[in-house]
């Protein structure tokens, strides 16, 4: 494979080159595929779950949730190069709680929720785990205002990044404000500003993941114009600090730029483009910068019932730890397909490939690049409107200009849903 990303794919991925919301600012791992699959609004998904709710006590309708998740098969799990050793193992993840909605009004719904899970492993008895997620949201959607806060406790056992992917348990605990005002006219006041922690436990790994800990704050703001044709353009800006408490070696930092958002859907196409030139400034003694456009992108076409089309692309900032003060560049673009198979079942394929050029806050070199490549697809199974059975597999392959650093991860899972989205909203 060629050790560099071609000058053609990277025009491609800075032109699609975008970011859907704050919440999805700086993801430090996206699971193959996942940017290939729509993400609905909000709104839609809290009414719905209003809808869906199984049980009415007065005002207080509930909804039970049940999944079993990530049964399957890893053939590396500590992400070893090829030269290393490989560990495999079986995995499962059980899941229950309960979702909680209440109307304040006809414009205002408020939401809690409570989900336990516990995560087994067959053999690697350091991962398996316990774990507690759990949040609440109020949620308004007014004639001309749309309002939302929320917070939530986060914890999942999911890989670190995609250099090192390595299952970990990481704690987020997250805080928000949402909000958008529509003007008599087509003009949209939009904003946002959202707190996080992030804390990671280790696995009895020699990674110093705890370097990551980290707390951050994300806010921007900015004006839309809609336009008849189901067109939507926003201007504004966006801004972010970043701070490592146990982080030594500088990276800490400060972020401001330009943003731009495009939305569109009609007739089977739709297109989500939000794009941020981010200027990060770190606190390495030489302050040095990462200065690119950043983001991810979804443009769709659907044919009928019988075909979903989906190109996408991104590029985000993911913190390392190859090095005490490295950060890489995480590219990719994609393409998804899927398509019905009978009634019942939805059968979806992708492939993606792209690069991870790393850097350092405190030496003006690129020392590393990994080109990335991946395929997998998943079978959907939905019997009934609150039941979905889901087969699914990826294949990884990493290539890197360092010696020793070649590897692949190959992932079968097999997922049961029982009620709604087990992450509500």
């Amino acid at each position: 494979m060629d050790m560099h990303i071609s000058v053609a794919t990277r025009l491609l991925i800075v032109g699609l080159s975008c970011a859907a919301s704050v919440d999805a600012q700086f993801p430090q791992y996206t699971a193959p595929g996942s940017l290939g699959v729509p993400q609905k609004p909000t709104r839609e998904r809290v009414e719905a779950g209003v809808e869906a709710a199984r049980w009415t006590l007065g005002a207080l309708k509930l909804d039970p949730r049940f999944r079993v998740g990530d049964v399957g098969y890893n053939d590396n799990v500590f992400g070893a190069s090829d030269d290393g050793e490989r560990i495999s193992d079986l995995t499962a993840t059980v899941g229950a709680g309960l979702v909680a909605y209440s109307n304040f009004g006809p414009d205002v719904i408020v939401s809690a929720y409570l989900l336990p899970e516990y995560v087994w492993w067959q053999d690697l008895d350091q991962l398996r785990e316990e774990r507690l997620n759990y949040g609440a949201g109020v949620f308004g959607f007014f004639n001309r205002l749309t309002l939302i806060a929320d917070a939530r406790r986060e914890e999942r056992q999911r890989f670190l990044n995609a250099e090192a992917l390595v299952p970990f348990d990481i704690q987020t605990h997250r805080a928000s404000i949402r909000a958008a005002v529509d003007f008599r006219g087509p003009f949209e006041l939009f904003g946002a500003i959202e707190a996080r922690e992030f804390e990671h436990q280790g696995n009895r790994s020699p990674i110093r993941v705890e370097l990551l800990d980290r707390d951050e704050a994300i806010g921007r703001l900015g004006l839309a114009y809609r336009f008849r044709s189901d067109l939507r353009i926003g201007l504004g800006a966006e801004g972010s600090e970043s701070d490592f408490p146990l982080d030594p070696f500088g990276r800490s930092n400060t972020a401001l730029g330009p943003l731009l958002e495009i939305d569109y859907h009609r007739e089977g196409l739709s297109l989500a483009l939000s794009a941020v030139q981010r200027e990060v400034e770190f606190e390495a003694p030489s302050r040095r910068t990462f200065s690119e456009l950043t983001g991810s992108l979804r443009a769709g076409w659907q044919a009928g019932h019988r075909l979903q089309l989906d190109a996408y692309g991104a590029r985000s900032l993911v913190y390392s730890i190859a090095g005490d003060d490295q950060f890489f560049a995480e590219d990719r673009v994609g393409l998804s397909v899927g398509t019905p198979w009978g009634r019942r079942f939805h059968v979806r394929a992708y492939g993606e490939s792209g690069s991870n050029r790393y850097r350092s806050v405190s030496r003006a070199v690129t020392s590393r690049e990994d080109d990335v490549t991946s395929f997998g697809g998943e079978l959907d199974f939905e019997p009934s409107p609150r039941l979905l059975l889901t087969l699914a597999a990826s294949s990884t392959d990493f290539d890197s200009n360092q010696p020793g650093l070649d590897r692949s991860v190959a992932v079968v899972h097999l997922g049961l849903r029982l009620g709604g989205d087990f992450q509500p909203w």
